[in-house]
């Protein structure tokens, strides 16, 4: 009886043994590691997407306010300059042909600024 509890004991131990190199072998091989690796990098890569998208999200929303601005500015001057063009009842024609004139050109430059105040937004 004694010679099979020592083969009993010597083989659990061998059993253990072998298990516990296996899960050492197991933990210690590559493909362990390229499985953390691989997820460390998903959440990276997951991590990185949503910043890309965020800030995507924050240009598009800036140019979007930027473009109503340049709109309702654009609307504000072209009621003022149809206003402006009018003619005013004690007005002459020349004094208004005159008035139109420096009109037209007000109405360009303050175009034309409108235009460059979107450039500028945009290559910022």
């Amino acid at each position: 009886m004694n010679n099979i509890a020592k083969k009993a004991v010597f083989l659990a131990l061998a059993g253990i043994i072998q298990f516990g190199i296996g899960a050492a072998t197991i933990e210690a091989s590559p493909a362990h590691h390229d499985r953390q690796e691989m997820r460390q990098q998903d959440e990276q890569f997951e991590h990185d997407r949503q910043e890309r998208e965020r800030h995507e999200r924050k240009e598009r929303e800036h140019r979007e306010r930027m473009e109503r601005e340049r709109h309702e500015r654009e609307r504000a001057e072209q009621r003022r300059h149809a206003e402006a063009m009018r003619r005013h009842h004690h007005e002459s024609q020349e004094a208004w042909h005159e008035r139109q004139r420096l009109e037209n050109e007000r109405h360009e430059n303050e175009m034309r600024t409108i235009a460059a105040i979107v450039v500028a937004a945009v290559l910022k």
